[in-house]
């Protein structure tokens, strides 16, 4: 890892151990009110602010984190909790999601005030920009930023200035960027940045610049560019930004062009070989036709320059680009520095891998696998690759080189010690495409005179901007002192991670001009680089390449072209779940067009295969079924990593030639558990609350790690994991504190034909001490999907912080891009107790009970309601059982259950708010008089029920579903119906006490279709009762405000599949309805999905309040086929039971006790 001797971009000083983390991942409580004509407060202003502190307060020292997701693989959260396991903080103070908790109300309140001391000032810019725009800034946005970053400034949103000087009192405005502020330079775009680059520019950093648009995307990665004084700005497209914007009759065409002058004297004035951080992005599909000089306004939003003109315009000045957007916390990150960073950055793994034996058979075919695209961009880093890639089970199973970016290493190095530290020895990392970052060096490669590089040579290859003078130029026939500068850079890195390859684009589309290539590479490229070997060219093939000149030996360096091109099946963004994954229909499509291609290579006698799989379209699940169906094609492939496939090319030749599979020389001091076939896991082995390092290596045994480098062996674990059992997992199995682990073999991983196969557990007995391997239980998972003759589910551990060792069935991608999780047996049922017998007849045949509070004491009695005549029975709870049932005799004819169309419907509900359920009978007619609704007050003792009275004479008739339920939030229970068919209509009648309002209104035009199951349950605690659709499996929840319900959303997408039992109801007694699954088979499973939370097999970043986690088992053998189930406290302890009623020999109730 890097060192401050070594780093190349701007990095933070290392952060205190004690910092503040901040949850920017859920909807931000008590936003201020618009108030008359004032500006309203966005969310995006209050990010904006806490960005621009955090920039600040980091610039120092990193104390301050901000949680922007709560995606488990995206690196804001996995980095967040291993900084925890490194050591790296101690302990954090949270801050939540609340206005008045991040801004404050007043003097010295809030979070503002608690970094007062790192703000000098304010720099305050404008909030409305168009009628219709909600979701960005402008220009100005990057003006205050430079402005920010050199003058220690917050940046401020006019719509939240007053508040802002109200907390913060005596921060003098530094800069008003408003219209009215006086500084004319902000009227427009290009006098803006002329002003801001006169100003702060020789102030700045001039190890980076930014090229940040004005959006949510660029929004948390200014962090960075504050911290560091590095300058901002925007390449616009053609019109962009600049028409909106004219002023004092200057024309379109004249400002963009002094706007473009301004950006490119930016590239001129600093050095070469420095990343532009951000996004080239052009969100437009008409760009850059619409965004013309000659075109009218208004042309679309973002018309920037796109990735192809970006990269270009920088390559032309010498600088690469790193790819930001969608990342955040980079003013931490950078700064984190651990006391065995070097050693962790070291490929032992993989360098001990054995290749593969040497083939005689000239036949045989050699494929490497690489994805050679995406990892030099951080963003793709932090939000893409764990979940699309790294965190795949089934990466490892065959080889794959994966690029990684150099120069991520000064941004994030935790990070990068991450991939590091779990890889396995089929992982083999390269240095990402150009080597320092994302640039085009040799996009005009065929222009080149074969006997040299003509000047000027500027940048990287190119005349920069046409009119402007080139500083970087070089004579032919030797280096350029930009790419010697570049090659000194990437050396460094290449060093200090283990490197000794890396990978090129050709972009222009055919192959022409070898020569050209080979001399611009030998002359331009390779000199400096002391330990490059090899070199993978393209990310899919080019016109002109072949097997005579796919692979080529450049001096000492072996270059490997792309001989395979990749279909169009991609890994979407899920809109509205927030998370990538596969499409699962199109796998075969994509599989055997790799296939195809790879064979196609085979059979026209080319035995040395680079084979690039995108990484939006391809990953290791994909990887794998390729390999299978190969083999089964010709057992001559071999598959190898990049550094195998170019040995054996040139053993091909020189069977003499041997590879050095050491080239750094680190061998002397390995990495810690870095032999072949050892691996990494953390947990509690001492019981001290934090997580160790464990390393099981196969050669024979156990240790652990903390502070030290060498480790602790645990003698009682010496070679436990056995033969092929090369799969690893730690967790809290037996509830003691201590880890326990568990071993499979691959094979363990997927479904199986032939039946389960056991699963060994390692369990705790105290501290350091191990009992026997133990066989706890078979397991399969069923219904799996399978490809071809492979299946694709798996049995593990499940990833969510959930009950102690539960297993899960994961199905890699769902049909909605997201695992999916099956109904597997639980290895140890937590949930509810042991099933205990409460004796009372009065659930007997005929006979519909519901669970209900009549008396206040807080415990859920049993009301039956007689299907015969109506009549109504109460047996009340005492929370160990129930007491006799008592006839309610003042109730003659009160409520007739059952499925004749002159049935009613028997509901139950607290309709007057005194503390108490009354009961509710929907006569569920359809007309006046015979559709109306009739309560049964509980009288004030809690002891019966007062005579009934209609409260309604027509409200949800026949064919609706009938509820109550409190949705207004105040004391009142009110009726709902759903229609529960095509239109999905759902109608409120609200309660006034022991009336209603005068009309029903609708809740909510389009919720709980045909065959959903309704239900209501207040699933974020804010006191309203939201509503529920089970749709088996998807999830449905509208959150109900005071007058309506908003949107429908999916909540979860694998709960309560179709032939279960679902219900609701606060079994966690944490103040939210979660949701209950009884399989209502010979089984008798009860699973629970818990209301809050983050569910990464779902895939719902929708925050704590937002969802509901991931199935959990919780109990079995409960609640058969014939029984009836329910939920409701009947203990009273605030989380609510589970009740199995079966009426047949005899009447007999069962409770489940929750035992949270």
């Amino acid at each position: 890892m890097s060192s401050a001797a070594t780093a190349f971009l701007p990095r933070s000083s290392q952060p205190a151990t004690t910092i503040t983390t901040v949850d920017l991942s859920k909807p931000i409580a008590n936003m201020p009110a618009p108030a008359g004509a004032s500006v309203p407060v966005r969310e995006i202003d209050v990010k904006l602010v806490m960005v621009s502190l955090q920039g600040l307060v980091n610039g120092s020292q990193p104390r301050l984190y901000l949680l922007d997701n709560n995606q488990p693989n995206h690196a804001t959260t996995l980095l967040h909790d291993y900084y925890r396991q490194l050591g790296v903080v101690a302990s954090e103070a949270q801050v939540g999601a609340d206005y008045n908790q991040l801004i404050g109300t007043g003097p010295s309140t809030g979070l503002l005030a608690t970094f007062a001391a790192s703000i000098s000032g304010l720099v305050v810019i404008p909030v409305k920009i168009t009628d219709d725009d909600s979701e960005r800034f402008d220009y100005r946005l990057n003006a205050a930023t430079n402005a920010a970053g050199v003058e220690k400034l917050l940046i401020v949103p006019e719509s939240m200035l007053a508040q802002i000087q109200a907390v913060l009192p005596g921060k003098p405005i530094a800069y008003d960027m408003r219209p009215s502020g006086g500084i004319p330079e902000m009227l427009d775009p290009a006098a803006a940045e002329e002003w801001s680059s006169q100003k702060f520019l020789p102030s700045q950093s001039d190890e980076a610049v930014a090229n940040l648009y004005f959006d949510s995307s660029n929004l948390f990665v200014r962090d960075y560019v504050i911290a560091h004084a590095i300058h901002t700005s925007w390449w616009p497209g053609r019109l962009d930004e600049v028409a909106p914007h004219i002023h004092d009759g200057a024309s379109v065409a004249t400002t963009f062009n002094r706007l473009n002058t301004a950006l490119n004297a930016v590239l001129l004035s600093t050095p070469p070989n420095i990343p532009i951080l951000g996004s080239w992005q052009s969100s437009s599909p008409v760009c850059p036709e619409v965004c013309a000089p000659d075109k009218p306004h208004p042309c679309p939003r973002v018309c920037g320059l796109g990735e192809y003109s970006g990269v270009m315009r920088g390559s032309e000045y010498g600088k690469f680009t790193m790819g930001m957007g969608f990342d955040a916390n980079y003013s931490f990150h950078s700064g984190v520095r651990t006391v065995d960073d070097d050693v962790a950055m070291r490929q032992s793994r993989a360098r001990a891998r054995p290749y593969a034996p040497a083939s005689t058979d000239p036949g045989t075919t050699y494929v490497a696998l690489t994805m050679v695209d995406s990892n030099d961009t951080p963003a793709y880093l932090q939000y893409g690759f764990q979940t699309l890639q790294w965190g795949d089970p089934f990466r490892g199973r065959v080889p794959v080189s994966w690029s990684m970016s150099v120069s991520a290493l000064d941004l994030m190095p935790a990070l990068i010690r991450h991939f590091y530290e779990t890889a396995t020895a089929n992982d083999y990392f390269f240095a990402s495409v150009s080597g320092l970052g994302y640039s085009y060096q040799l996009q005009n490669i065929d222009n080149v005179d074969p006997d040299g590089i003509p000047a000027p040579f500027c940048g990287y290859g190119y005349e920069a901007g046409g009119a402007l003078e080139c500083p970087y130029s070089a004579a032919s026939h030797s280096q350029s002192p930009v790419f010697a500068d570049n090659a000194a850079k990437l050396n460094v890195r290449m060093h200090d991670m283990d490197l000794d390859a890396t990978a090129f684009y050709p972009i222009n589309g055919s192959w022409t001009s070898g020569a050209n290539f080979e001399h611009f590479i030998a002359e331009q490229i390779l000199p400096g680089l002391s330990h490059m070997t090899t070199m993978a060219v393209g990310w899919s093939s080019m016109n002109g390449i072949n097997a005579t000149n796919a692979n080529t030996l450049v001096g000492a360096t072996g270059l490997h072209h792309a001989l395979t091109n990749t279909n169009d099946e991609s890994i979407p963004f899920i809109a509205g779940l927030g998370s990538f994954g596969y499409h699962s229909l199109p796998d075969d499509d994509a599989v055997n067009w790799m296939v195809g291609q790879i064979e196609a290579q085979r059979l026209a006698n080319q035995h040395f295969i680079h084979a690039p799989g995108i990484s939006w379209k391809y990953g290791p699940r994909r990887f794998y079924e390729v390999v299978q169906k190969l083999r089964a094609r010709s057992d001559k492939y071999v598959f190898v990593t990049l550094d195998e496939l170019d040995a054996r090319w040139r053993q091909s030749t020189n069977p003499n030639y041997i590879p050095n599979r050491d080239p750094w020389g680190y061998s002397a001091t390995p990495q810690w558990c870095s032999r072949p076939g050892s691996m990494l896991v953390r947990g509690d082995v001492n019981g001290d609350g934090k997580d160790d390092s464990i390393c099981h290596d196969t050669a024979g045994y156990w240790s652990t790690r903390g502070t030290n480098l060498t480790g602790t062996e645990l003698s009682s674990l010496t070679g436990w994991c056995l033969g092929d059992e090369n799969r690893l997992y730690a967790g809290e199995w037996t509830g003691d504190g201590i880890v326990d682990f568990m071993c499979y073999r691959p094979e363990d991983l997927a479904w199986s034909e032939t039946g389960p196969h056991p699963r060994l557990l390692q369990q705790s007995v105290g501290v350091g001490a191990y009992v026997d391997r133990t066989i706890l239980k078979n397991y399969v998972c069923t219904d799996p999907y399978v490809m071809g003759d492979d299946p694709y589910r798996w049995l593990e551990p499940a990833r969510a912080s959930l009950n102690p060792g539960q297993l899960a069935c994961y199905d890699h991608w769902g049909p909605n891009g997201a695992t999916e999780l099956a109904t597997p047996e639980s290895m140890i049922d937590t949930g509810f107790g042991s099933t205990e017998v409460w004796p009372t007849t009065v659930c007997g045949s005929g006979r519909e009970c519901h669970l209900a509070d009549f008396s206040g004491d807080h415990k859920a009695d049993l009301v039956a309601f007689d299907s015969t005549n109506g009549s109504v029975y109460v047996a009340k709870s005492t929370g160990n059982g129930f007491l006799t049932p008592v006839l309610q005799t003042n109730l003659p004819s009160f409520c007739r259950p059952g499925t004749l169309p002159s049935s009613n419907v028997c509901e139950t509900g607290d309709i007057d708010g005194d503390g108490k359920d009354d009961l509710v009978a929907f006569l569920h007619g359809t007309a006046v008089d015979t559709a109306a609704v009739r309560v049964a007050f509980a009288n004030p003792a809690g002891t019966g029920f007062l005579a009934p009275i209609t409260i309604s004479t027509f409200f949800c008739i026949s064919g609706q579903k009938c509820r109550v339920a409190r949705l207004d939030g105040n004391s009142f229970a009110d009726l709902v119906a759903f229609t529960n068919d095509a239109s999905a209509l759902v109608w409120a009648s609200l309660s006034h006490g022991r009336s209603l309002a005068d009309h029903p209104q609708l809740w909510h035009s389009f919720f709980c279709t045909t065959g959903q199951d309704c239900e209501l349950g207040d699933v974020n605690a804010d006191g309203r009762a939201d509503l529920i659709a089970f749709g088996h499996p998807i999830v449905w929840v509208s959150l109900s405000t005071n007058q309506n319900a908003g949107d429908a959303e999916p909540w979860s997408n694998f709960f309560c599949p179709a032939g279960q039992v679902c219900r609701v109801g606060d079994v966690d007694h944490d103040g939210k309805t979660d949701v209950v699954a009884f399989t209502h088979d010979a089984g008798g499973h009860v699973w629970v999905g818990a209301a809050g939370g983050f569910s990464p097999l779902g895939g719902l970043p929708l925050g704590p309040n937002k969802f509901f986690l991931d199935p959990v088992h919780w109990t079995s053998s409960f609640c058969s086929t014939t029984e009836k189930c329910l939920v409701g406290d009947v203990t009273g302890d605030g989380a609510a039971d589970v009740v199995a009623i079966a009426t047949s020999p005899s009447p007999t109730v069962h409770v489940a006790r929750a035992l949270h």
